[in-house]
């Protein structure tokens, strides 16, 4: 729900399977603010439904409840800052900076994670889809090191003016404990703008 040109209130809600059965739940709000857009970045993403694609920073302050099959649930305080910068052959990068404060079975942790994303906007005729590339690093305090690694790619598909598909693939490589453990996960995401 965009409460202004630069400030929008949004809900994530989803749910992870593995093997036909619920692993995780996750839901929770967020606050997003942004600048003014970039004419530059405006004409790259003109067929995008999210609109913020055009903004050269927002800021966005949020709160998750994890459930878990199982183990215990986890409560999320999420700060999160997200420049982004046009490069060359109308490409965009975007640099998320992302804290986490994090509350499980009464344990406090906190979390760092950086995700630098490289998209560009491929038109087809009147349509355009808009694939992406992404690798992300996250430092965990609990191993005091940087304990997970992820690389994914995907593309988006614009559904008219107020929504888009996006399915996802993600390799990740999680260094935390040992040994170390590899996932593979494809993903489907709808985001629905308004």
């Amino acid at each position: 729900m965009k409460l202004s040109k630069n400030t929008r209130f949004w809900l994530q809600a989803d749910r992870t399977r593995e093997e036909g059965s619920p692993i995780q739940t996750e839901i929770g709000p967020s606050l997003e603010l942004s600048l003014k857009p970039l004419l530059k970045l405006s004409r790259w993403t003109e067929r995008q439904p999210d609109k913020f694609k055009a903004r050269t920073l927002s800021v966005n302050l949020g709160y998750r409840r994890l459930e878990f099959a199982d183990k215990l649930g986890e409560d999320r305080g999420i700060l999160e800052a997200s420049p982004r910068y046009p490069l060359v052959w109308k490409v965009f990068a975007t640099d998320r900076n992302r804290g986490e404060l994090r509350w499980a079975g009464g344990a406090f942790s906190w979390r760092y994670r950086n995700r630098l994303t490289f998209e560009r906007q491929v038109p087809i005729h009147s349509y355009a889809v808009l694939p992406y590339v992404r690798a992300e690093g996250y430092y965990d305090s609990r191993y005091s090191k940087w304990s997970a690694t992820a690389i994914a790619a995907g593309l988006v598909f614009p559904i008219r003016k107020h929504a888009e598909i996006e399915p996802t693939f993600e390799h990740m490589n999680q260094t935390g404990v040992k040994p170390n453990h590899q996932v593979e996960t494809f993903g489907l995401t709808l985001s629905l703008y308004f």
